[in-house]
């Protein structure tokens, strides 16, 4: 299979064996660039293709009154919800995950965060996904019962099983620097 070069003002055939690596490399990302866009072209036009169906109108009015129906539903149950605690209730926290906890090697001392701050293992700092910095949350590691407060200011973990990572001040105090992983529970304290 041969293709065209272009060259000043000539179209020039080539034989992608006779590329060098570094040219075969970019005739086939282009190659796949352009499938990649002729595959998001055909996914439009069939997107567009459903508009076209074979119910009689009365069929597709009666969908979408159930349809709506079923969303208003829904809605009402929505605002029916209870979202702030009665006179009695004292919510001062909210348990929110449960899961495996690591901690910080010491190699990340000194490094920034993702907040800007240095990384200081002797402090009672972590990183969570998607928890705002500054936000305090108590660990409880599970084996053991101990706790520590800490407060969120990096991302990660990014290991797929876990879900903090610790400072190593943190992982001591909750007993854990030699397992390394621990299964605990987070209550968000603010």
């Amino acid at each position: 299979m041969f293709g065209y070069i272009y060259s000043g003002f000539v179209m020039h055939p080539y034989y992608p064996s006779r590329l060098s690596l570094a040219g075969r490399r970019r005739h086939e990302c282009l190659r796949a660039v352009a499938l990649a866009l002729a595959l998001l072209v055909a996914c439009a036009l069939a997107g567009c293709a459903h508009l076209a169906s074979d119910k009689p109108a009365s069929a597709h009015q009666s969908t979408q009154t159930s349809e709506h129906s079923a969303t208003s539903q829904a809605a009402s149950s929505l605002r029916n919800l209870r979202l702030e605690p009665a006179q009695g209730d004292l919510v001062t926290h909210a348990e929110i995950e449960h899961g495996k906890a690591s901690y910080y090697g010491p190699r990340f001392a000194g490094r920034l965060t993702a907040s800007g701050q240095r990384f200081n293992p002797k402090l009672l700092t972590a990183a969570h996904r998607s928890l705002p910095f500054g936000t305090r949350v108590r660990v409880t590691n599970l084996n053991n019962g101990k706790q520590a407060v800490v407060r969120i200011n990096d991302r990660g973990p990014f290991v797929a099983a876990r879900i903090i990572d610790l400072s190593r001040h943190a992982a001591r105090l909750l007993g854990m620097l030699k397992s390394g992983v621990a299964p605990v529970r987070l209550t968000v304290l603010n």
